[in-house]
């Protein structure tokens, strides 16, 4: 079944055509369309592609999330895997962004932490529901975060799940940065929180799963201290 996939970051004098011709590296490209002001005609800098396969589409993902084109790094993403805000409900991806700078315009003094965190919770059996958040925290005044579910059929150990955990939040991390990389957010603002701690059967893949974090090149706190996960993530598994 094909999916829609939003495509931003793009370079303002990319048009349809060659939105297709970049896609058409990872398969069939049955749509695209690069979104114009509908007063200037130009472009809005993102866009829409539709691969033929599910197949491709998770090439197209794999191959064009933060690939480097015009000096900007890319960022795709399903249109069907909607955000959810507890003040805005529903969200696409570049609502999360406008939500994100307004809140960080409101006081820009204040120092503030962009936190990602993923929690799961397996179905008897049937699939585990994977939630990741992106929180924006206002260091000692709040934040806001949004959050996405993902289904999955499979099943897993309990070590797989974590490190799928990990996963998820490495490339919303990788999403974030992209979202974010014209306002100059770089990986060095993002911090990953991992559900695993000192107590418990996780304890014995810190070493390993914060050394995938940190290879990757940010920040990570696992339990107590990673609440992204273990608290906000938590409540919708």
């Amino acid at each position: 079944m094909a999916t829609n996939l939003f495509v931003g970051n793009l370079p303002y004098t990319m048009d349809s055509d060659g939105l297709g011709q970049l896609f058409a590296q990872a398969g069939t490209v049955t749509s695209a369309k690069v979104i114009s002001d509908k007063y200037s005609g130009r472009s809005r800098g993102f866009g829409f592609v539709e691969m033929a396969t599910d197949e491709e589409t998770k090439k197209a993902i794999t191959e064009m999330s933060g690939f480097l084109f015009a000096n900007t790094r890319l960022f795709c993403y399903h249109t069907g895997r909607m955000f959810h805000s507890p003040t805005h409900g529903a969200l696409e991806l570049p609502q999360v962004r406008e939500r994100i700078l307004s809140f960080l315009a409101e006081e820009p003094e204040r120092k503030y932490q962009l936190v990602v965190g993923t929690d799961s919770q397996p179905h008897n059996g049937s699939g585990v529901d994977f939630v990741t958040t992106i929180v924006v925290h206002c260091v000692g005044h709040g934040g806001i975060y949004f959050w996405k579910r993902i289904v999955n059929k499979k099943r897993y150990v309990l070590r797989q799940r974590m490190y799928e955990e990990a996963t998820m939040s490495l490339e919303m991390a990788e999403t974030v940065v992209a979202l974010l990389h014209k306002d100059g957010v770089t990986k060095y603002d993002v911090e990953i929180h991992v559900d695993i701690g000192q107590f418990g059967k996780t304890r014995e893949m810190i070493t390993e799963i914060v050394g995938m974090v940190r290879g990757s090149g940010y920040a990570v706190k696992i339990k107590p201290e990673s609440y992204a996960a273990s608290k906000i993530a938590d409540r919708y598994t």
